[in-house]
């Protein structure tokens, strides 16, 4: 298993994070998110043998959030 943190700039409220969660969930490979809107980060912990780190962040993307990587 790995693990990541993802920056999302313009995450700010409970919906956006219901939506970001509700985007990740749906991989199998995804095993753990843990959402911070304050801080505006997401922590994910996933299986790479199931789901690739730029499928993850392409994922997020397509809800018109601002994604970047923190740790690989």
């Amino acid at each position: 298993m790995e693990f990541t943190t993802f920056k999302i700039s313009n995450m700010c409220s409970e919906e956006d994070k219901v939506n970001v969660m509700n985007a990740l969930h749906k991989y199998s490979g995804v095993l753990d998110i843990a959402v911070d809107t304050s801080s505006q980060l997401v922590r994910v912990e996933y299986d790479p043998r199931n789901i690739l780190l730029e499928d993850l962040k392409s994922e997020i993307a397509k809800g018109n959030y601002q994604v970047s990587v923190l740790n690989p």
